[in-house]
């Protein structure tokens, strides 16, 4: 008897996943539009072009990253992130879901492109050293993860496979349902340990069937074979407190000939009724060609939050949206849905401390480029040295080898400036390519010698895109303090581009951040051999002479187009006099 009483004592008092969370997430709830929760349950494609417009517009509640949106300088890639995370507590209030696909084998993002080899697939490692192996690379994977600000990933795969002939095989541990349980569970164990989230796929279980990118996958085994093989992992997982599974498009005859579990109701409130899981659910991307089949032409978005799940992968973020936010303002979708969702999405931030992670720290400038700005001699260009100055020391840079840059920067252009096009006193010294931007584009009017913040970004970029796609030695032009130009242009755009958040115009202040870190990505990576070059020749890098030296190098072996000795000693004397300004 006593069991019993204990047993309902038990149902009727269920405990949620992030239930400790639910009531501060109410309150955060209550301060969102219908349209901000709705857009909570969104985690679409990530698009450098387009996430300023997402986040201002239709505010998601995350975003999954692909492997080209890592193929770019580890330093930009940090940078865009943050600019994204900052954008979001801006215009929400709320943190986003950074997520990628970071399995291993040949479903890897990040690896692919910032580790020496991309993470091997589970399975080999299991193989060759066991669970231990397995734990100790899901390590690694959290820790560049998070060196690139991300704070999910989709993975492991919990889905059991030991045919070798099947799509999933090689994703999978390759092993007997209950060994691959007991490897689930603990491989979850590390990730809520560690805090970081990760996310079980593909429920119900994959089995032999196709890839569901191209074609609708359809799964024949009987309910047994679900209830005593393929659950397993999934109950594993769930044991150990796992915040996210993810749903497939398999249309899984046993229970619901009609439509893919990932918008089948019925199979969600087997996850939730039958395995008991109460975190976050999941859809495989809805944009998927498998799933389409299966609407009876009303949208898969409308159809997935139908279902139970929380958060919407989606390649077709804007269409998907809008139509939720349609079916919502039509009474199709009642309000008790959204406001469950978002506050379970709203509760999981909190509990896995994204809410903290996104607190920025107050900037604190460094002492010497204090002094430097209170000294009247570099007045006119205070704001320049201060803003790149500082953030040449957030780099590491030794002090002298920023007043080498710094000492630079003092005697080029202005922070934005377009190259002149004025060669009405001596028009024999115009450079050809003036003269082809003057006739085609009307250089002269729009943009010779202005600044980047007093002209129009959008048609700055539509001029850059045309030359792109043209001839950049006819059409190069310099822009910003150092002058850069072609290719380089473009790429220094793309930095004012990330500064402004694709705003149409740009301050100052974030056209000075572009250019700091247009000279950091090439100090540290295509001219990083000037900066070698400075510490080898150097003896002591904490002298005057290391200043002058440094400027010196940089005046000279920076591609530029104002390099001449005479210049190169100029600046190499203001670096030395900045170095003592700075150290005294």
């Amino acid at each position: 008897m006593l069991i019993y009483y204990l047993l309902l004592f038990s149902l009727c008092f269920s405990y949620e996943l992030f239930e400790p969370y639910y009531k501060e997430a109410e309150k955060i709830l209550q301060n969102l539009t219908i349209e901000e929760r709705i857009g909570q349950m969104f985690f679409p494609r990530f698009s450098l072009e387009n996430y300023t417009d997402d986040i201002k517009n239709r505010r998601p509640g995350g975003y999954v990253l692909f492997a080209y949106d890592f193929n770019y300088d580890e330093k930009y890639i940090q940078n865009y992130i943050k600019d994204i995370q900052k954008l979001s507590m801006e215009n929400v209030g709320i943190p986003l879901g950074l997520s990628v696909d970071e399995e291993g084998g040949g479903v890897t993002r990040v690896s692919k492109y910032h580790r020496d080899e991309r993470f091997p697939y589970p399975q080999e490692i299991y193989n060759e050293e066991g669970i231990e192996g397995v734990l100790k690379i899901d390590q690694e994977k959290r820790d560049l993860l998070r060196k690139f600000y991300l704070n999910i990933n989709l993975a492991p795969v919990a889905d059991v496979s030991y045919n070798d002939s099947d799509y999933i095989y090689y994703r999978t541990l390759g092993k007997e349902p209950k060994e691959t349980a007991d490897y689930i569970a603990r491989d979850v164990e590390g990730y809520v340990d560690d805090n970081f989230t990760c996310c079980l796929k593909h429920f119900p279980g994959y089995g032999n069937n196709v890839d569901t990118h191209g074609e609708i996958g359809i799964d024949k085994r009987d309910y047994t074979v679900f209830e005593n093989e393929d659950f397993l992992p999934f109950k594993a997982g769930i044991s150990k407190d796992v915040p996210m599974i993810l749903v497939s498009h398999n249309i899984v005859l046993c229970k619901d000939p009609d439509f893919p579990a990932s918008i089948s109701k019925i199979w969600h409130e087997i996850l939730r009724n039958e395995l008991h899981y109460s975190g976050l659910i999941l859809t495989d991307d809805m944009s998927m060609a498998a799933i389409k089949k299966f609407t009876n032409n009303e949208s898969e978005a409308v159809l997935a939050v139908l279902a139970g799940n929380d958060i919407i992968l989606t390649s077709d973020y804007y269409e998907h949206y809008d139509a939720v936010v349609e079916a919502y303002k039509k009474g199709k979708i009642d309000e008790n849905i959204i406001n469950t969702a978002c506050r379970r999405i709203i509760a999981w931030k909190l509990q896995y401390g994204l809410f903290e992670k996104q607190t920025p720290p107050t900037p604190v400038k460094n002492e010497m480029i204090k002094k430097l700005e209170e000294n009247e001699v570099y007045s006119f260009k205070r704001e320049t040295l201060s803003i790149i100055g500082n953030l040449l020391f957030e780099e590491g840079f030794e002090p002298a080898f920023v007043a080498g840059v710094l000492a630079n920067i003092y005697h080029e252009e202005s922070i934005g400036r377009f190259e002149n096009s004025n060669y009405d006193y001596n028009p024999s010294e115009k450079p050809e390519y003036l003269d082809y931007l003057d006739e085609l584009y009307g250089y002269r009017t729009k943009y010779s010698g202005k600044l980047i913040t007093e002209v129009s970004m959008k048609y700055v970029n539509i001029l850059l895109e045309k030359l792109k796609r043209g001839n950049w030695e006819k059409g190069q032009f310099g822009l910003g303090c150092a002058q850069w130009r072609g290719e380089r242009t473009y790429k220094l755009f793309k930095l004012y581009q990330q500064e402004c958040h694709n705003e149409d115009k740009i301050t100052f202040e974030q056209a000075a951040r572009a250019e700091g870190k247009m000279f950091i990505n090439d100090l540290k990576g295509e001219y990083k051999y000037i900066y070698q070059q400075w510490k080898k020749e150097t003896t002591n890098i904490n002298t005057p002479l290391a200043a002058y030296n440094a400027a010196n190098l940089i005046c000279t072996k920076y591609d530029v187009p104002t390099n001449t000795e005479r210049k190169a000693r100029i600046r190499a004397r203001t670096a030395n006099y900045m170095y003592i300004i700075m150290t005294n």
